[in-house]
């Protein structure tokens, strides 16, 4: 017998091993795009990496700091903005970046295989299929605090689980600790932190009172501890919502509100994305039909909760995307929630082997979408070499309509969701490289950690890049102005101007002869010195 149990030990013992060599491998295959760019094709990216090199000067760089004033605040979206500063004492800004981006992919994936243990109370394989989901719509878009706040929660949510009946002060004590850190990586972390606890002590309660054990005394506790939690992240919460009063709201079209909830999927090719999310709910239903899935009832209740909210909360408020963010959070909890059991070793290694298949194709996809990156790069660092320090400059780019086979001819990583241009934010490499001033740098006081300064706020704004048609006047028309106030006699602001994508811009030499002279040129872009500019003289 005590043989017997050796060999049981000793099987479970290769069993755990060969589990973490597959979550290394998982890890290790997941992080390859990352290693072969600088600066991926994600649309916030550069914008992101310019705020830190801000806050990392601070007072030191007399230029940047003469333009941008540091505010720390109750602000629930600043994860990257108060850990990366130190990092570049250690290492470049884009090691740093590149190190907090393999954080936002591969975070989800350890919350999603922790909870899934949490849950289960077993190790399954399933939950590493999560990698299918790690890069997704909300990654390219360049959300990075958001996916580590995800991360976190799941990581937390399992912590509760797993510890809250065992030492229950405290695990209430040190969650209170969590849920505040959540809240400033990002909201939507502390709505999924408090969705899974709330559907965990639901199901327990449910549980309790099917079998009769259920007292009211120990509902009013266990309630309690879990709003307890929270009220840290309450109260800044409350904080952060000073100025929010009637921010803009949108609501997508019903088509686009059900394409959305495929995000957690779609990358470069939609259809095929698609294919792909149909294919691993119908593997979950396939085994639940045939009575071969475990599905945990507390996260089925999690994923209920959130279609209907995804169906019921605006698409957009004040400019952030929210239903993208909830159908993205329910993505992983497909991947969290349920595992196959029982099935025949012959389809349980046909699953493993299609699912491994999936994410290496995957993440080859983007390796190979993500390296041509570094031809856009070199070539518009080859043009804003040419920049001064300490220059102001206006950025433009072409837009669909100005050349619209140009525009379809494009690469795919140049866009998200086959439509969003990428490389609106590249210009932030003027900040960052050139210690020169670009309009569209995120600085918004209820958003970011940083504000313009009033002498400068005339030369900022916010929004994707203008079209440089609006070069054609020094004063563009009422729609163009509303959406771009910098805009107005540009020609007496700034002293560079850059346009991304000039080799679709047929007429750009055409544009403006008289304000404009062309220092440099290639196909991803470039600069014009502004005539008369008092910057200058």
């Amino acid at each position: 017998m005590l043989r017997l149990q050796g060999n049981e030990m000793e099987l479970v013992r290769k069993r755990v091993w060969l589990y973490r060599v597959a979550v290394a491998g998982l890890v290790a295959v997941l992080l390859v795009p990352v290693a072969l760019v600088q600066i991926p094709p994600i649309v916030d990216y550069p914008n992101h990496l310019a705020r830190i090199v801000v806050l990392a000067a601070g007072a030191s760089d007399p230029f940047l700091s003469n333009i941008y004033a540091i505010h720390w605040d109750a602000i629930p979206n600043i994860g990257m903005d108060a850990v990366m500063p130190p990092m570049l004492a250690a290492m470049s800004i884009y090691t740093a970046g590149r190190v907090m981006l393999a954080v936002a992919i591969v975070l989800p994936v350890f919350g999603t295989i922790a909870y899934s243990r949490a849950v289960l109370g077993v190790r399954s394989y399933w939950p590493l299929a999560s990698g299918l989901v790690a890069y997704n719509a909300v990654l390219l878009y360049g959300f990075m605090n958001f996916l580590i706040s995800v991360g976190l929660a799941l990581l937390a949510a399992a912590a509760w689980i797993r510890w809250r009946d065992r030492y229950p002060v405290t695990t209430t004590v040190a969650m209170v600790l969590v849920a505040s850190i959540v809240f400033f990586a990002h909201l939507f972390g502390v709505l999924l932190l408090g969705l899974l606890i709330f559907c965990h002590e639901a199901t327990v309660l449910v549980s309790e009172a099917t079998n009769g054990r259920l007292q009211l005394r120990q509902a009013i506790v266990r309630l309690s501890m879990a709003g307890i939690i929270f009220l840290p992240a309450a109260a800044l919460y409350t904080r952060s919502l000073a100025g929010l009063e009637g921010a803009g709201t949108d609501r997508y079209p019903f088509d686009q509100t059900l394409f959305e909830l495929f995000a957690p999927f779609l990358l470069y090719y939609r259809r095929a994305d698609i294919a792909l999310a149909l294919l691993i709910v119908g593997i979950m239903v396939a085994c639940a039909a045939i009575r071969k899935g475990l599905f945990v009832p507390e996260t089925i209740l999690a994923l209920g909760l959130l279609l209907v909210l995804y169906f019921s909360v605006p698409s957009v408020v004040d400019g952030s995307h929210l239903t993208i963010r909830l159908s993205t959070m329910a993505g992983f909890l497909l991947f969290a929630g349920f595992t196959p059991r029982a099935l025949d070793p012959r389809i349980s290694r046909t699953i493993c082997i299609v699912l491994c298949i999936f994410v290496v194709g995957r993440v080859a996809l983007v390796s190979q979408a993500w390296v041509g990156q570094n031809h856009d790069l070199a070539e518009l660092r080859q043009v804003i070499a040419a920049i001064p320090p300490h220059s102001r400059v206006l950025a433009t780019g072409l837009r669909r309509s100005d050349n619209v086979a140009y525009w379809n001819a494009m690469p795919r990583r140049r866009f998200v969701l086959e439509s969003i241009p990428t490389i609106d934010h590249l210009p932030a490499l003027v900040l960052i490289e050139r210690d020169s001033f670009w309009p569209l740098l995120f600085a918004r006081p209820r958003r970011q950690p940083i504000t313009v300064r009033e002498a400068w706020a005339d030369l900022a704004g916010t929004g994707s890049l203008p079209g440089y048609h609006v070069l054609a006047t020094d004063f563009p028309d009422r729609v163009e102005t509303d959406k771009w106030s910098f805009l107005p006699n540009w020609p007496a602001k700034y002293d560079y101007v850059l346009v991304l994508l000039s080799g679709g811009a047929q007429d750009l030499e055409r544009v403006r002869p008289d304000r404009l002279e062309l220092v440099t040129r290639n196909d991803m872009a470039a600069l014009f010195r502004v005539r008369g500019s008092n910057a200058l003289r």
